[in-house]
This record gives structure tokens, sequence and C-alpha cells, in this order.
């Protein structure tokens, strides 16, 4: 998975750093702190909340990390681009990874041995890689979004017909014009869903929306092939005004984002209602994924729970150790949080499902829990 740097327009350039985040999430060096910020609709200065967290993160860190703290703050006073939402930093002595968003981030920091890149993928989920056409008789637009940040792929028109002549069609004239023009519209609309299709990439997009006319949604939706067809819905008409349109696509997302979690959640107590296929608590969920057991893991994206693990064969604990069970090497302390987020993600399909605060019951469950499949599979090589 890789943070692609991208461009777009004027009004949503927010260029990102490239970041593949399995190898992000496997940096280890002492003292790195990941800090992520809200700064949406900051526009001088800061949103009073983010300005207040930012100074007392400063001053925190200023005792053992000055150098780090220092960057930090000439970076985020000197070089964040005014059109940026959210920021994440991981920051340390020799590491340095900064990425602008278009979409907002949490006020976080947290100071470990590795770049905490659970919020990275939070956001991946949260705003995620979708299709957009605008279509009408007259002209289909293809767009896409990721992240908040907007992309034109290509615009398309009926191609040329018969003219209709000067005056007043009647009878079969008008009837042979008006099918030569839908001929062409239908023409254009199955181009435009060729060239979405050619776009849809592996894995797909999460979503494809549709505006505009609804009987061209309808044929634009027909020329789609079946599996990205279902992934399809219709958002209605075309806004009144453009700065409209983006913001209904992301509350559809957000929508979207929302009702999956709320499924994956119900999933989830239903098993632990049931005991059955379920695992709660860092240890057992841990122990779970390494043995290829866990099909899906529920945490806390900003609740780095604390743990240990064995720098020599990579043993993780719950705990604090003094040396490790297995081979008596040196333990190290990590976040559990980050430990698990890093395996899922260099080991596909493991899902991770970040849990809305606050959860109560995820706290009780020792703040970890996942559901198992019914035979447990090697994990991947990666």
């Amino acid at each position: 998975m890789v943070l692609t740097t991208l461009t777009a327009h004027s009004r949503n350039v927010i260029v990102t750093a490239d970041m593949d985040l399995p190898a992000l999430a496997h940096v280890v060096a002492d003292g790195i702190v990941t800090l992520t910020l809200n700064v949406s609709e900051s526009g001088s200065s800061f949103p009073p909340a983010t300005r207040v967290f930012f100074k007392d993160t400063l001053a925190r860190l200023k005792g053992t990390h000055e150098k780090t703290a220092a960057r930090i703050r000439k970076f985020v006073e000197n070089d964040l681009r005014k059109e940026t939402n959210g920021l994440f930093l991981a920051a340390g002595d020799s590491t340095w990874h900064a990425a602008e968003f278009a979409v907002p981030l949490r006020n976080f920091v947290h100071v470990g041995r590795s770049p905490y890149v659970a919020p990275l993928l939070e956001v991946e989920q949260r705003a995620p890689r979708a299709l957009v056409a605008r279509v009408h008789h007259r002209e289909a637009v293809l767009q896409e979004v990721q992240r908040g940040v907007w992309r034109d792929l290509d615009r398309l028109e009926p191609p040329a017909g018969p003219a209709r002549k000067e005056g007043k069609a009647v009878g079969k004239t008008r009837d042979r014009f008006d099918q030569s023009a839908e001929r062409a519209t239908d023409a254009m609309l199955r181009d435009a869903a060729k060239k979405l299709a050619s776009r849809a990439g592996t894995p797909p997009p999460a979503a494809v929306f549709v505006v505009g006319d609804r009987e061209c949604f309808t044929t634009f939706r027909e020329h789609l092939p079946s599996a990205l067809g279902e992934r399809t819905s219709y958002l209605g008409p075309s806004p009144r005004q453009e700065k409209d349109f983006p913001r209904k696509v992301a509350a559809e997302l957000e929508k979207q984002h929302r009702d999956r979690v709320e499924r994956e959640l119900l999933a989830l107590h239903e098993r632990r209602a049931q005991a059955h296929l379920v695992a709660t608590g860092a240890r057992e969920t841990l122990e779970h994924m390494t043995s290829g057991r866990a099909a899906r893991v529920f945490l806390a994206c900003d609740d780095p729970l604390p743990g240990s693990r064995c720098e020599t064969c990579g043993q993780r604990y719950a705990g604090a150790e003094e040396k490790c069970s297995f081979c008596s090497g040196r333990i190290a302390p990590v976040s559990l949080t980050h430990e698990a987020v890093a395996y899922a993600l260099a080991h596909p399909p493991l899902a991770i499902t970040f849990v809305p605060a606050p959860a109560k019951w995820l706290a009780e469950a020792g703040g970890m829990a996942a559901l198992l499949a019914e035979k447990s599979a090697a994990p991947k090589k990666r």
C-alpha cells in the first residue's frame, strides 16, 4: 500500500510524500515522534484546539527530543501548505516522513521506536479511492478522488452525427434525428464506461459515483462490468454550485465507511455473544494474528496500547518483560496497536477495523479483538 503523489485542481492540490506503508511501519529507530494534526479550515492560523495541542506537544518534547521538536516546529510554521487539512509527521534524529492531506486528521502524538502508521491506514479507509462520472446527453466527465484530492481522468462527447437542418423538423425527419442523437449518446456512454473500467485497477475503487441525467446513469451502468456496476450508485443531478459536489461525494464516502464499520462491529458482537470464533485482548489477538487464524482485527486508532517485543525472535508481549521467554533475547517497549497494524499491512488479506471512540466495550475487552477463521492459514511471507 503506497501513498502516492497526487496533483489535481488548484482548489484541492495537496502533494503527499510517497510512502510505502508496510515499509514505513517497520522503520526502527530510537525516539521517533509521530504527530498528526487537524488543520482544517484554519485560514491564517490553526483551529484553537490544534493550536493548544501543538504548543503543549512541543513543550513536552523539548526535554528529550529538542532537535526533533525544533524541526517539527519549523516545518509546521513555515512549510505547511495552506490547502492542507490534515498533517502526518514521523520525525527523529535520522527519520523524517511528512504527508499532507486534503482531509482532516485528529490531533495525536506518539513517541516510540517506529512511525505510528495507524492514522495513515485510518485515513485510507475513511477517504478511499473512488471513481466519479458526470454523465449528460452531450458530455461525460470522468474523475478520481482519493484522500479528498480530485483528479480529472477524461472528458467525452457524443460522436458527430447528421446535423439537423434549419427550420422545424417534423415527422420522420425529427424521429431520425432523435434516434441518431440517442445512438450517439449511447456510444459516448459506452466508451465512457469502458474508459472508467480501464481505470479501476487492483484493488478496485471503494465506490463509483454517478451524477447527472438519471437515464444516462442507467445506460452508463449497464455498460460497466458487473463487478464494477455493483459498486456504482447514483447521487442525483449535478449540483448547481461546483463547491457542493466534492462535499456531496465526501459525505457519501463517509456514510459508506460508517455503515461498513457498523456491519463489521455487528459481526464481532454477534460472535462475542455466541463465544464463537472470536478473540479478545492484545495477547490472544496477536497470537491468532501471527498463527494466521485472525481474519479481522478491531482496535482504536489513537490508543497505542503499551507492550513489548523481543528484538531477537520478534515475540510480542502484552506486558513488560525482563527477557524473552522463548529465546532470552532483549525486550524493547512497543505499541501493540502499531504492531498489529504493521503486521496486517505486511500480511494481506488480514483486515483492520478502527473502532470509533468512545468504545468502553473495547477497553473492557483488553483494547483489541479479532474475528477468527474456521481453519488456521499460514501467514504469507513478505
